[in-house]
């Protein structure tokens, strides 16, 4: 069953919609974590919707990742890019969504939420974030890593101010 943001608690709704924008790359919109980018993450991320590996995490555990990262995955931290209060609206709504499974979150980026062929749109507009044009440097394994960060990873790993590390990343070895 599918709820509109409107009707759930504004905690749990304003967790849905930093997910939405934040987390979903990862881990999916259905929280299974299910998403290009996992194919290429090792470890996977986490399935918040498996019940097994869910068991023992708890709101103050997701909490501790969210603030601190996981050493080991792909998993940074956010305490310099959300508030305590925005982490624990998270926390709140992976619980909600796919722990205790009372919400079934819709693709956030739909007809539903005025996306209109986002398909289409956002990868023209996402190379902006990065600089434009081509480096002729760069290996056909390189440019597909970098396109694959352009669509997926930009959104949790990419801070205004490491812009000039993103180039480095992609340079080719010499």
């Amino acid at each position: 069953m599918v709820f509109p943001s409107a009707q759930i608690q504004p905690k749990i709704a304003k967790g849905r919609e930093i997910y939405n924008f934040r987390c979903y790359i990862c881990h999916a919109y259905a929280g299974d974590g299910k998403t290009l980018a996992a194919n290429v993450l090792a470890p996977r991320p986490r399935n918040f919707t498996d019940p097994a590996e869910m068991k023992g995490i708890d709101n103050r555990r997701m909490f501790f990742f969210f603030f601190n990262g996981r050493q080991g995955t792909a998993m940074e931290s956010f305490r310099e890019i959300l508030t305590d209060e925005e982490i624990e609206s998270v926390v709140a709504f992976i619980r909600y969504a796919f722990i205790e499974k009372k919400f079934k979150n819709i693709n956030y980026h739909s007809p539903e939420n005025q996306w209109y062929d986002f398909e289409k749109k956002y990868p023209k507009a996402i190379k902006y974030f990065l600089y434009e044009g081509e480096d002729d440097s760069l290996t056909e394994e390189l440019k597909i890593g970098k396109g694959i960060f352009e669509t997926s990873c930009i959104t949790c790993h990419l801070v205004k101010e490491r812009h000039e590390e993103i180039n480095i990343i992609f340079r080719k070895e010499k």
